[in-house]
């Protein structure tokens, strides 16, 4: 196949049009079926409604044998509708339908392109003819002309790749055409593609998937930073054993939205705009308490320790999901220390860390930052750049990006000083191309932000990952702060979300690998497909052996292909296996109904006050029997491995050694429930976090949460010591005379 060009553009059309306003006459230069004919024309009456003023390009790919073609459309300037109101023109032949959906100019030139391919695609067969379509002059004499110009590119001759992609494409269809019409029972042919798709793409990579609208629509959530809503996080209700049963249970109440309207973590949602939602699902009630701007909606509900069904009504609106939940200074006067949290890289991340470090700054530089990333999956490259401007300066690189294809750098295109891209081979002469993102000044300000002398620590995790880690590497190869914590994810792959259709469906797959500024990739993982169809990806720890060195830009060293590695380690508290697991039992929230039932009267108070003792030893010893009393074997990591083992005995006829299994078992169960004793102290903050979060809005959890951290508490003694401070980052040693190493020969594409 070759590859088509189409182009649009309008020529003296001051107003947009609808072909209702349109007189048409079309015409070929040489005899066509009337019914491409009459495809010709509404495929022009859609680029009539394009607005004035813009040449998109869009590529399709097309059968062999076309030509090139200019469609063109005169017609009269006399009235103009609302986008909105415009009427949306359709194409239709053998059961194929081509829709410009009228939504507004954007869309108009969109549906233009589309139903112009079609067009194409239809007549491609014997070559295009010259088709055009005209009315009467504009009084002025003028002839307002919208045309669509095509040019093919190539020698007309498919590719190999074209072939298979061809040859799977029928196949896939056929299957599915026999299936709908001959199979024992009738079957849903959306969910078995998405079954097809989903196991196609996850074969790949873990990042590489398809969305269904749902899933879409969380991920722009999740981009964007904000949804429509009541502003509460929901689940369904668990029993002992952590499986679901009927009711529907509050997780989380935003502030400023359902919390400042007096809802709570905890709460049990009976009905939703006056529907029973005990028995409903997630997305059910979900969509229930979703509803247009402005109006509100009445729930029902039951709070432990209140007898009485409690009635309210929210009021819905834009939820604002901020990705610097907390930011706050700790100390006084030199030993004074900024500290923001960031969780997210929606497109707001860097507007709102701008905000706050520059509220730091009100009153002179700040002395020192500390930027939390822990628990941090990433978020947008974009937003990844922008925040790192924010700590280097000017022109210093931020990350590049390497792949096959030419990266859309959108809103930095035209900031030449922060974006260039050039064209490589890679080890098996494949074309790939390599994009570089330097700090660029700013509307606001020029970077950094933040003053030279101002010293920075950026906290990491196991959690911190992707565009995070961006960051943190930028930091870190430019020897702009410390990186302190425990090592990074290890994602580095940059992935692309491409829509089908007009269903709200998308697909995620991973187009290239980024680089810090030092050139290492710190992707960790390789990825191969399973050895059977459907079980997706096994993926394989690049070896420490063959991981490469580069340095810093004070010469200091740092390794690839194995996440972000802090420069001062400090393992944080750590999450055992009885906490995980009363995690996924559900048992800590349950007992928390409890506790606060049994404190109707004080709960409040003793939850919210500096110090007081949520948890007495005799409460703790109750939530242990509560446990016990309540759960029938607690599951370990092991338990799969062992199921695996007594099935294969029972089938190889080993029976003797199965009552040995279960005694292993029983045993790993009691050394679990020690961890009552032996892991005291983190199971009670546990607990009385999850109390707390009853009656303290998340930022309040957030910040009594960083009391006791031990790597906060490195990082405050770091920067309260200059000496140690620079001794870490080396600063007072030589410079190396290379800043980077050669990249590896095997790192051929770019990523996230």
């Amino acid at each position: 196949r070759r590859r088509l060009y189409l182009s649009i553009s309008c020529n003296n059309l001051t107003q947009t049009h609808t072909s209702a306003d349109m007189h048409r006459d079309a015409y070929a230069d040489r005899p066509a079926p009337t019914g491409r004919k009459m495809l010709a024309v509404a495929a022009l009456a859609a680029a009539a409604v394009a607005p004035c003023g813009a040449s998109p390009t869009a590529a399709f790919q097309l059968p062999t044998g076309l030509t090139s073609a200019r469609l063109q459309f005169a017609g009269s300037a006399t009235s103009a509708l609302a986008p909105s109101r415009r009427p949306a023109p359709r194409v239709a032949l053998g059961g194929l339908h081509a829709k410009a959906e009228s939504r507004g100019p954007l869309d108009h030139l969109r549906g233009a392109v589309v139903a112009g391919a079609f067009l194409l695609g239809v007549l491609g067969g014997g070559g295009v003819p010259d088709v055009h379509a005209q009315g009467p002059p504009t009084p002025n004499g003028a002839r307002p002309a919208v045309s669509v110009d095509v040019q093919v590119q190539g020698d007309g001759a498919e590719s190999p790749s074209d072939l298979k992609i061809r040859d799977a494409t029928g196949k896939f269809f056929e299957i599915l055409k026999d299936l709908d019409s001959s199979y024992v029972d009738t079957v849903d042919i959306d969910k078995l593609s998405e079954t097809a798709f989903q196991s196609m793409l996850t074969s790949l990579d873990p990042y590489t998937e398809f969305e269904n609208v749902k899933v879409a629509e969380e991920m722009k959530v999740q981009t964007f930073g904000n949804y429509g809503g009541v502003g509460l996080v929901i689940t369904k209700a668990k029993d002992a054993t952590g499986k679901d049963v009927p009711g529907v249970k509050v997780v989380d109440a935003f502030e400023g939205y359902a919390y400042k309207q007096g809802m709570r973590a905890g709460d049990l949602l009976l009905k939703v705009g006056g529907q029973d939602v005990t028995a409903l699902s997630i997305p059910e009630v979900s969509n229930l308490l979703k509803g247009p701007a402005d109006s509100s909606v009445n729930i029902e509900y039951k709070r432990p320790g209140v007898p009485a069904t409690q009635q309210i009504s929210l009021p819905r609106k834009a939820v604002v999901l901020r990705d610097v939940p907390l930011a706050l200074t700790i100390g006084e006067g030199d030993q004074k220390v900024a500290y923001a949290k960031l969780r997210g890289f929606s497109s707001s991340a860097a507007a709102e860390l701008f905000y706050v470090l520059n509220a730091f700054q009100k009153d002179g530089p700040a002395p020192s930052v500390i930027l939390d990333l822990r628990g941090n999956g990433g978020g947008l490259l974009n937003s990844a750049i922008k925040v790192s401007d924010l700590f280097l300066s000017e022109g210093q690189k931020v990350v590049s990006t390497r792949g096959r294809i030419l990266d859309d750098p959108s809103d930095r295109a035209s900031q030449t000083p922060g974006f260039s891209q050039k064209e490589n081979l890679d080890d098996k002469n494949v074309k790939t191309f390599e994009t570089i993102y330097n700090a660029e000044q700013s509307v606001y300000y020029t970077p950094p932000l933040l003053a030279p002398q101002t010293k920075v620590v950026v906290l990491i995790d196991r959690g911190t990952a992707s565009a995070a880690e961006i960051v943190a590497g930028a930091i870190q190869d430019h020897d702009r702060g410390l990186i302190l914590g425990e090592t990074s994810y290890g994602k580095g792959l940059v992935q692309q979300l491409q829509r089908l259709g007009k269903n709200g469906q998308q697909i995620k797959f991973t187009v290239g690998k980024y680089y810090t500024p030092s050139g290492r990739c710190i992707q960790s993982k390789s990825y191969k497909a399973g050895d059977k169809p459907g079980s997706g990806t096994t993926a394989t720890k690049f070896n420490d052996a063959d991981r490469k060195v580069f340095f810093t830009d004070s010469g200091r060293t740092v390794k690839d292909a194995g996440g972000i590695e802090p420069d001062v380690f400090v393992k944080s508290s750590e999450t055992k296996m009885l906490s995980r697991e009363l995690y996924r039992r559900d048992a800590f929230y349950q007992f928390a109904d409890v506790w606060q039932a049994k404190h109707a009267a004080d709960g409040e108070k003793l939850a919210t006050t500096a110090g007081a003792e949520v948890i007495s030893d005799a409460e703790y010893n109750d939530f242990k029997l509560f446990v016990q009393k309540n759960t029938v074997g607690l599951d370990t990591s092991f338990d799969k491995n062992l199921d695996t083992l007594e099935k294969s005995l029972k089938d190889q006829g080993f029976t003797e050694a199965i009552s040995e299994v279960e005694a292993l078992k029983g045993k790993l169960d009691g050394l679990i429930i020690k961890e009552f004793d032996t892991d005291k102290t983190n199971v009670k903050r546990l607990l009385a976090s999850v109390i707390k979060a009853r009656y303290l809005p998340d930022s309040a959890i957030l910040q009594q949460s960083l009391e006791n951290d031990p790597q906060i508490e490195k990082a405050l003694a770091v920067l309260r010591d200059s000496k140690q401070y620079t001794a870490a980052l080396s600063l007072s040693g030589n410079k190396a005379t290379t800043t980077a190493s050669a990249t590896p020969a095997n790192a051929n594409k770019a990523a996230n």
